[in-house]
């Protein structure tokens, strides 16, 4: 094993491991989500939305429903998910 596949193998275990802990946020947020939107539990939590510009440092906050907040986290963990085969893939590659 030479030191640049050494290094590129650390640096994919590294990214590996980020999003590992992204997705197990996340996976904590879809439990609160889905927590809100069941009927005898309607509101124990509120979600928003923050942005903030770059320019100015500027933020908005906007509440949305937990059933959007959802749908968010969910399509997330998709993306990480497929991120995590590539990254797996390609790290069993070197």
């Amino acid at each position: 094993m030479t030191e640049k596949i050494l290094e590129q193998g650390v640096e994919l275990q590294r990214s590996i491991n980020a999003l590992r802990q992204t997705q197990k946020n996340l996976d904590d947020m879809k439990k609160l989500c889905l927590e809100n939107m069941s009927i005898e539990k309607r509101k124990t939590h509120s979600f928003t939305i923050k942005a903030t510009r770059n320019d100015d440092g500027s933020t908005e906050i906007i509440e949305v429903s937990a059933r959007a907040a959802y749908t968010a986290v969910f399509e997330e963990l998709e993306k990480i998910e497929k991120n995590l085969k590539e990254l797996t893939k390609e790290f069993f590659d070197l």
